[in-house]
């Protein structure tokens, strides 16, 4: 059914790198099966909203692609990420009211990774840089995956990521500060996180919304742009760097043909590249943020609505062949013996559960394109809850995956 947004219901980010368990914790949340990756391939390339209902409260939960996304580049990420609070942020002379505010950010991290990794690192910093400082207390730090760790690992871990001045320690030192939780897995414990953020009920206006609800402003002129850009400037240096090594390694070893340092070279290119082209993006204007966002939207729509029908076909196949094969059965019965009997109603049964396996994946792609779909018609229906004024633009996309 479709889900109508009230100002009074709660929003809440899920946010961390791919496969730290952001798909898992809001399926455990709302109960209804959510696209779950079990490698580093991800399984949410774009934002998506879940919604559930706790208690008397409609909960909303928007899943958000990592900075390590397997299919999209950091500032692809960025850029959705930064459009969509700010157009739900509204203008600057919007009133407070009728803006779009988080109740909180989950951000989750695997306590079963032994290593503070760059990935982990430059996705942390531009959390932290998208909220500012005022907002610690939004982001509720989370580890997960406690049950791939013995006791006496996951604590030490954990003592790391508290203590270490460039991690957690950075939101946790002054007021207003972090709260940190454990999530075992479990629904206790993923509930036991929504009802904090949900009872000290709190909303919190985010640094990046703010800076970009100022008139002209683009990407580059804030604070997580500055961070990011920061971060592509080195990369870019460093690139070059390993790029020029490389060059020098290929000519010395030229006579030997070292297919491993062109493939190296060409990478450290195709990075350079990327980066460079990140930088300029950080240039667009909202009005360009926006159109990518909807021709990406767009494309990513009609895609999962091939998919849908080619689960269809494939199911009404599968019903004939069962069709055919139950038929075949009968006649069967009547002129062999129980041998032949058998063996068709294994056939049967095989069918029979392809076919439930199929109608399965079309209702995921179904769940998937319902918190993913562009169809502007569906927006009155969707938003009709919401008061006048509300920034509601970047929900129109999200027809909301509802368990109600």
């Amino acid at each position: 059914m479709e889900q109508v947004l009230r100002p009074a219901d709660v929003y809440i980010a899920v946010m961390g790198l791919t496969g730290v368990g952001k798909s898992a914790f809001i399926s455990l949340c709302t109960q209804k099966e959510v696209p779950i990756g079990h490698t580093l391939v991800s399984c949410t390339s774009s934002i998506s909203i879940f919604s559930f209902k706790r208690g008397s409260t409609s909960v909303h939960l928007i899943d958000t692609p990592g900075f390590n996304d397997s299919t999209r580049s950091e500032s692809e990420v960025l850029q959705e990420i930064s459009y969509w609070l700010s157009a739900a942020y509204g203008e600057a002379g919007a009133q407070s009211e009728s803006r779009f505010r988080l109740d909180g950010i989950v951000y989750l991290h695997s306590i079963a990774d032994p290593r503070w990794s760059g990935a982990t690192r430059r996705s942390f910093d531009i959390l932290r840089n998208l909220c500012g400082p005022e907002n610690n207390a939004c982001i509720v730090l989370t580890t997960t995956f406690w049950n791939q760790v013995d006791k006496a690992t996951g604590r030490h871990r954990e003592g790391l990521l508290l203590n270490g001045k460039d991690k957690w320690h950075q939101l946790l030192q002054n007021e207003p500060k972090s709260v940190v939780r454990r999530h075992d897995q479990g629904y206790k414990s993923a509930m036991s996180i929504i009802d904090f953020v949900v009872n000290r009920g709190v909303r919190y206006e985010l640094l990046i919304q703010k800076e970009l609800a100022k008139p002209g402003v683009k990407l580059y002129d804030t604070t997580a742009g500055r961070e990011a850009r920061n971060l592509w400037e080195g990369d870019i240096e460093r690139f070059q760097k390993e790029l020029s090594l490389a060059k020098e390694a290929f000519d010395v070893s030229r006579q030997d043909s070292d297919n491993s340092l062109t493939k190296d070279m060409a990478n450290f290119r195709s990075s350079i590249t990327e980066r460079q082209t990140a930088l300029k993006d950080l240039l667009l204007s909202k009005e360009e943020l926006e159109d990518r966002w909807v021709t990406r939207n767009n494309r990513d729509v009609e895609l999962l609505q091939r998919k849908i029908v080619d689960c269809h076909n494939v199911i009404d196949s599968l019903l004939k062949r069962c069709e055919s094969s139950l038929t075949q059965e009968d006649g069967a019965a009547a002129h062999a013996g129980n041998r032949a009997v058998s063996s068709r109603s294994d056939e049967s049964s095989l069918l029979a559960e392809e076919r439930r396996r199929q109608k399965a994946l079309m209702a995921q792609k179904m769940a998937k394109i319902a918190a993913r779909s562009m169809h502007i018609g569906v927006a009155s229906a969707l938003c009709s809850g919401v008061s006048a004024g509300v920034a509601v633009l970047p929900l129109l996309p999200f027809l909301m995956c509802s368990v109600m």
